[in-house]
């Protein structure tokens, strides 16, 4: 429990620092958002001027109330953040194609995408192997789910998630690594059915 003379520093202190905090506390969580995480900036401020008032939280002698309060906020948020990640869930299985290899070498070249092969079905089955290829990574997965979601490209995926424009263009790099093999796999074996 803080101390009475701390909680009345407090409460003198707290009003003419509240809208830098604020601030500051909004700075955090859009540089450290994660995907389907719900804290706002004013929860993460007001749970840590609440994990002061109850003694959650150390308010160490010499340190201004502002320096603290921020380093509260910084633990807060990042250990929402390991708590989010080890609560991920896993995607959708993506269900086993007969005939259609799971790796497949793709040539150089760029990649045709106006093909008939582009069905419902087969936005399904895209839909699914983007989710499983975004497995493991928090920013494919936000990224992935952005999109589905009717997201568009890099500054309008940056701002659905939260996550920096450089991060997703990461992502999107890592994510068409990792799923233009399946789909020319696809694509061979709807050609040599025709």
């Amino acid at each position: 429990m803080l101390s009475k003379e701390k909680r009345a520093r407090l409460h003198a202190e707290l009003p003419a620092i509240y809208a830098s905090l604020a601030a500051a506390a909004l700075n955090l969580v859009k540089k450290r958002r994660q995907p389907g995480s719900a804290t706002t900036a004013r929860d993460l401020l007001h749970n840590a001027i609440a994990a002061l008032l109850s003694g959650d939280r150390d308010w160490p002698d010499g340190v201004e109330l502002f320096a603290c309060l921020i380093e509260v906020m910084r633990s807060l948020r990042a250990n929402q953040a390991r708590s989010d990640k080890r609560q991920k869930t896993e995607p959708e299985p993506i269900p086993e194609r007969p005939g259609v290899p799971k790796r497949v070498d793709v040539p150089a070249g760029g990649h045709e995408m106006n093909h008939p092969f582009w069905t419902r079905e087969r936005e399904r089955e895209i839909r699914l192997a983007a989710r499983e290829a975004a497995a493991g990574n928090p920013t494919a997965l936000a990224i992935v789910d952005a999109a589905l979601k009717g997201a568009g490209r890099g500054a309008e995926l940056a701002e659905d998630t939260g996550i920096d424009v450089n991060e997703v263009y990461e992502g999107v790099r890592y994510l068409k690594g990792r799923l233009t093999p399946i789909v020319e796999g696809w694509r061979r074996h709807d050609e040599e059915k025709d």
